[in-house]
């Protein structure tokens, strides 16, 4: 069995994710055929599984993922960027295709997008990176060498933190705050902090939490995903109101006004998903 990785516009996190199970691959009989950090660019061979992370910015990334499709048995998106476009993926909302362009010599760019809407691929991996156990069981599960690919989780951030929930006294939020004033063991959201938590994908084992409130980066939770017209501030106005006592409507304005819209898509706002969810407003709060 033969593997590819391909490397998109990324930070190269959920590469370093791949290279932990290298020693695994080839205990299991896999050949990996091209590894950006080992041996340089994939070449166009025929392979089982290719890999593909990060997310499309010009047209030799579009080039490469038909080249791709053409040439692997399964393709996997790995990571928030290839799923849902990532924090890169804001240009789609700030810049047209020649504003991004700068050196005359660098391919020609296009609308920022996710990989799956440029080809069909076969297993969607979200998460800034996945946990390379989680990766470790999808990739088993394409390559029939044991396990079962990974389903996307139906509970949120929310579930694997230790913070506790309890009663918000003042519907009054705020994104930026003093780590030394905060309560460790207490939710972000009961202490008037905006967190993602209720409104990102579980499995992460919420770490972050620890120390910084979710910042989404593991792409939306599956409600966000099934429902078009479910937004993330709709699902956290929900999770305030139950907190707080008051009503939705309160609690959706009070989020909003703290929220600036945008910041709750900071890591899908390239993703056809998103963006056509009604009344999204992305554009105009970052345009703003």
């Amino acid at each position: 069995m033969r593997i590819a990785f391909i490397s998109l516009s990324s930070c190269n996190g959920c590469q370093v994710s791949f290279l932990t199970l290298v020693p695994w691959l080839q205990e299991n009989g896999v050949e990996i055929v091209a590894e950006p950090f080992i041996d340089g660019r994939w070449s166009g061979e025929r392979v089982d599984l290719a890999i593909v992370e990060g997310s499309v910015f010009n047209e030799e990334h579009v080039r490469i993922l038909k080249e791709v499709r053409r040439n692997a048995d399964k393709i996997l998106a790995l990571g928030t960027c290839a799923v849902y476009g990532g924090i890169q993926g804001i240009l789609r909302l700030t810049l047209s295709g020649g504003e991004a362009a700068t050196d005359p010599d660098a391919p020609r760019p296009v609308t920022p997008r996710p990989v799956s809407e440029v080809i069909d691929v076969d297993a969607l991996l979200p998460r800034c990176p996945p946990p390379h156990r989680m990766l470790a069981g999808v990739i088993a599960g394409l390559l029939g060498i044991g396990g079962e690919p990974e389903r996307l989780t139906g509970l949120s951030v929310c579930s694997q933190c230790r913070r506790k929930m309890k009663p918000i006294k003042e519907l009054r939020f705020r994104v930026d705050f003093d780590p030394a004033e905060v309560d460790p063991d207490t939710c972000f959201l009961s202490q008037g902090i905006i967190c993602l938590g209720p409104v990102t994908v579980g499995g992460c084992g919420a770490h972050c939490t620890g120390r910084i409130p979710c910042a989404g980066c593991a792409g939306p939770a599956l409600d966000l995903v099934l429902m078009r017209g479910l937004r993330p501030v709709d699902k956290l106005a929900h999770v305030v109101s139950a907190l707080s006592g008051r009503s939705y409507e309160e609690a959706l304005e009070a989020l909003e006004q703290a929220l600036h819209g945008y910041l709750a898509h900071t890591f899908t706002s390239s993703s056809s998903l998103m963006l056509s969810k009604p009344r999204a407003r992305i554009i105009e709060y970052v345009r703003r």
